[in-house]
């Protein structure tokens, strides 16, 4: 397989819920997701008002250089690797066939993304190389492809949802449930603003059916993924 290089890679921001509810249908169903590497965050983290306070001008001025060194170094790769990409040797292109052929595909909702799950490991696989200027993919590249696509296929089915209302408020009750024990009245006031008590008994239900969640005494937690 060879690969090229066809445009910049870019980065962006926003939240679950836009995600979910600004995105089309045929985000999920055609090629959209599998061109992004989307990353959440489990736990919110410290709130600065103003982050430039909390850096000396010193400590600035080092992560501006790190910023236009990194700048630096992905327009040096793109200049040293023009053209075709391949493996470096053998033992790369098995460790990606075997792999290739013995992945469990993703259903429902993820199963268009799953079905390009192989040029969305060879895509991370030549940017691993690249990012160690390199001009072709080994072994290692290829392994940890495959775990960023494992970790990007969990994520994903906390982020899409079917967009339907059922679909939303089981992503939105599954939130309020939390990796931790999580006792019913938490919950409860945590969706008090999105949906009546009985909905979100139901929808409780319904994740311990499809074991996403469970019971911890009287309380719920997510199931590790």
């Amino acid at each position: 397989m060879l690969l090229k290089i066809q445009q910049y890679q870019s980065w962006g921001g926003s939240t679950v819920e836009w995600l979910q509810d600004q995105l089309p249908d045929s985000a999920a169903t055609g090629g959209f997701l599998a061109r992004f590497f989307i990353v959440k965050e489990d736990h919110k983290r410290q709130r600065i008002a103003d982050p430039k306070s909390e850096l000396s001008t010193s400590q600035w001025n080092e992560i501006e250089r790190a910023r236009e060194k990194c700048k630096h170094d992905f327009q040096l790769a793109l200049e040293l690797h023009r053209g075709p990409i391949t493996y470096h040797n053998p033992l790369a292109r098995d460790v990606y066939s075997i792999w290739y052929q013995t992945q469990t595909p993703l259903t429902g909702a993820l199963s268009p993304f799953s079905a390009r799950a192989g040029e969305f490991v060879l895509r991370l696989s030549m940017l691993l190389a690249l990012s160690c200027l390199r001009n072709s993919i080994s072994e290692s590249d290829v392994q940890t492809a495959i775990e960023l696509y494992n970790y990007a296929s969990r994520r994903l089915q906390e982020v899409v949802v079917p967009y339907s209302p059922q679909g939303k408020l089981l992503a939105k009750v599954f939130e309020a449930v939390g990796t931790q024990p999580t006792p019913i009245v938490n919950i409860h006031r945590a969706m008090r603003n999105f949906a009546p008590a009985q909905e979100v008994e139901r929808a409780l239900t319904s994740l311990l059916m499809s074991k996403e969640i469970k019971l911890v005494g009287t309380e719920y937690q997510r199931v590790p993924r």
